[in-house]
C-alpha cells in the first residue's frame, strides 16, 4: 500500500482503500463539472473518458524548454560543469564520434542560452534540428579529432572562467556547417 493510500473500515468487516488526499475510494473518481462535483466509477465509460481527457491535458512535450523552465542559475551552472567534466573525461578515454561532440556542443549552447536569458522558441528549434542531424554522424570523425575536442574544451572552460558569458561567436555556426 502506498503512502498516498489508507484503509478505512465501514462499520462491519468491509474494508475500502481510499485516497489519503481527498478520502475518496480508489474505485471512484471525483469529476468536477459546472453543475457540481460527483463521484463516478473509475472503470465506467464516463470515468475512462475523464481519465483519458486528463491524461491528454497533462501530456507535455519534454523538450529543453520544459526541462529548463524553472531552473535556478546555480543549477544550470552545475549542469554546465558536469557536462564539461564528462566531455573532458570521455575525450581522455576513447575516440568520440562527430555525433557525440555535436550533442555536447548543443548541450553547452542550450545551457548558456538559458543562463543568459537568450533561449527563445526559435533557438530551441534550431538546437532540436541540429540534434536530429547528429544521427547521421554516429560513425564519422570529421570534426571530432583530438585537437578539435581540445579547442572545444578550452573554449567552454574560458566561458566558465568568464562567468558563463558567451565570448565572441558561439560554436553553433561551425557546427551547423559541419552537420550539413
Amino acid at each position: 500500500m502506498s503512502s498516498q493510500q489508507i484503509q478505512r473500515t465501514n462499520g462491519g468487516s468491509q474494508v475500502t482503500t481510499v485516497n489519503r488526499n481527498n478520502k475518496t475510494p480508489n474505485s471512484k473518481l471525483i469529476i468536477k463539472t459546472p453543475q457540481g462535483a460527483r463521484f463516478v466509477n473509475r472503470n465506467s465509460t464516463e470515468g475512462q473518458k475523464y481519465l483519458a481527457n486528463e491524461a491528454k491535458k497533462n501530456r507535455k512535450n519534454v523538450a529543453n524548454s520544459v526541462m529548463l523552465k524553472n531552473v535556478s542559475k546555480n543549477h544550470l551552472q552545475s549542469c554546465y560543469l558536469n557536462t564539461y567534466t564528462t566531455l573532458a573525461y570521455l575525450a581522455g578515454q576513447s575516440k568520440i564520434s562527430d555525433a557525440v561532440i555535436a550533442r555536447y556542443i548543443i548541450s553547452f549552447e542550450t545551457l548558456l542560452s538559458k543562463m543568459n536569458g537568450k533561449l527563445t522558441t526559435d533557438r530551441e528549434k534550431i538546437f532540436e534540428n541540429m540534434w536530429n542531424k547528429t544521427r547521421n554522424h554516429e560513425n564519422t570523425v570529421k570534426f571530432a579529432s583530438v585537437t578539435d575536442i581540445e579547442q572545444y574544451l578550452k573554449y567552454y572552460k574560458n566561458i566558465m572562467e568568464g562567468g558563463f558569458k558567451i565570448q565572441g561567436n558561439s560554436r553553433l555556426s561551425t557546427l551547423a556547417r559541419n552537420l550539413n
